[in-house]
């Protein structure tokens, strides 16, 4: 009778011990899948007048950046605090509302702004806003092109 009971103890400890790893690769693939969803996210924001230029790319954890037409882009890596921050700012916005999202001001059109816009790839998809004045998107876009600036002015 004992080793019947201890046979079976045994067996029941390894079936548990068996539920736990399979639990833990389950985890593991699910972190992966997000990590991997996050990795196809490309950022571009564009500022232009006849006198400024200003392009910011984000792409694969790598920001670059230019302030001048013709100027030999800068480029840094971005570490896992930067990139999930970002990540997090443009997973709260609607993208698919983002073609249809209509600037708060419209200076750019008359030369009184330098015409901002920005396209946000992820997926597969890609959502380009309308013309805005750089400076002044619209509210929904405020924190993410904000970051993106940050980026690009703290690695300087």
């Amino acid at each position: 009778m004992k080793t019947i009971t201890i046979l079976l103890f045994t067996i029941i400890l390894n079936a548990c011990g068996a539920s736990t790893e399979a639990s833990k690769a389950a985890t593991l693939t699910d972190t992966q899948a997000k990590m991997e969803q996050s990795e196809d996210l490309s950022l571009e924001y564009e500022a232009v007048t006849r006198g400024t230029y200003k392009n910011i790319t984000i792409k694969n954890r790598m920001v670059s950046w230019v302030n001048e037409r013709n100027a030999k882009p800068q480029v840094v890596s971005l570490d896992d605090k930067q990139w999930e921050s970002l990540v997090t700012l443009v997973n709260a916005v609607d993208l698919t509302s983002i073609p249809k999202l209509e600037a708060p001001s419209k200076a750019h059109q008359y030369d009184g702004a330098p015409i901002g816009s920005l396209t946000v790839s992820k997926n597969g998809e890609t959502y380009k806003t309308q013309a805005f004045d750089a400076g002044n998107p619209h509210a929904d876009l405020v924190e993410v092109i904000e970051q993106m600036m940050a980026l690009t002015n703290s690695k300087k």
